[in-house]
């Protein structure tokens, strides 16, 4: 969940851009104060910038927990996995993240229920499913292994099939680079991997090495599923580096996944009012409005938009 820079200085109040600079610098109980003491001065009954709050918030814990593992202290990486769960319950991968830190403390149980909330949130969540098969094992629930590894085995075959089947049309039609990206999700897919190149491409986003990032983000995308954060991370990449129409493609493939993800939404109003296409720009932030009414970013540049039209 990344918008572009120029976005940042756009947001609001001064305890949400505080919040949001402590979090890019890795600050986490500084960002967590600022943003809670946005969140109370977030009007009783609206909305306003609740919404964006929020989602750093859970960026924020997200953050610290990956931080926290990545020192050893994997019980209070679950503690701040929990604090952002409970501020987006409905998000798979946080119940998953939170089931990987039960499995390294030997909780194979609690791992399990939380495994099987991602998978209920996200049925096509494979690895969710591989991971439940494994905690019930351990915990010596045979039935719920079983079923869990049967989930595994279909989504599997169908992960290599329909891209598959979908390359093999593509080149009867002539078309090879369609046929090249089918073929390359069905068979170049290395979860272990995936996962080593999107980590280290966040890393060095959040570092400002754009172009290394693009390298390991590209690479995430070859390999595992191109779920709609990655390809905006790789979109926000793009155009910092200013190769402005890949930044464009990439924000439109993540919200082909997510319609009403506000994110991608902002970064591809952003990128098309740079491009000198202001009709188009002026559409996604209308569109990012609709999902946020008080959605500071989009207003501003909408504004600067009509402005500019209109002329002195």
């Amino acid at each position: 969940m990344q918008l572009r820079k120029e976005i940042y200085n756009l947001l609001g109040s001064y305890h949400l851009k505080s919040g949001v600079y402590h979090f890019q610098r890795n600050e986490f109980a500084q960002a967590i104060r600022f943003l809670r003491k946005a969140a109370d001065n977030v009007p009783e009954g609206e909305e306003g910038e609740g919404p964006t709050i929020r989602f750093y918030l859970t960026q924020t814990y997200l953050s610290w927990a990956e931080a926290s593992e990545a020192d050893g202290e994997v019980e209070e990486a679950q503690e701040a996995c929990r604090k952002a769960i409970e501020l987006q319950p409905d998000f798979p991968d946080l119940h998953y993240r939170l089931g990987r830190l039960l499995d390294l403390t030997g909780k194979p149980e609690e791992a399990a229920r939380s495994y099987r909330r991602a998978t209920e949130l996200h049925p096509n969540y494979v690895e969710a499913h591989r991971s439940l098969g494994f905690a019930c094992l351990r915990a010596g629930a045979a039935e719920d292994a079983a079923e869990a590894f049967a989930s595994v085995f279909s989504l599997s075959v169908d992960a290599i099939e329909n891209p598959y089947r979908s390359g093999l049309r593509a080149l009867d039609s002539g078309d090879l680079a369609a046929s090249e990206q089918a073929m390359r999700a069905a068979f170049l897919r290395r979860p272990d991997l995936f996962d080593y190149h999107y980590r280290r491409g966040l890393r060095l986003l959040k570092a400002g090495s754009f172009a290394e990032a693009v390298e390991h983000l590209e690479s995430a995308c070859d390999l595992g599923p191109r779920f709609a954060d990655l390809v905006n991370y790789l979109g926000v990449a793009y155009a910092e580096l200013g190769r402005t129409e890949e930044a464009i493609a990439a924000f439109r493939r993540a919200l082909e996944k997510n319609p009403s993800y506000l994110v991608p939404r902002l970064n591809l109003g952003f990128t098309l009012a740079q491009s000198g296409q202001p009709r188009e720009a002026e559409e996604e932030l209308a569109r990012a409005l609709d999902i946020q009414p008080n959605c500071p970013p989009a207003r501003a540049k909408l504004e600067e938009i009509r402005g500019a039209r209109k002329g002195p």
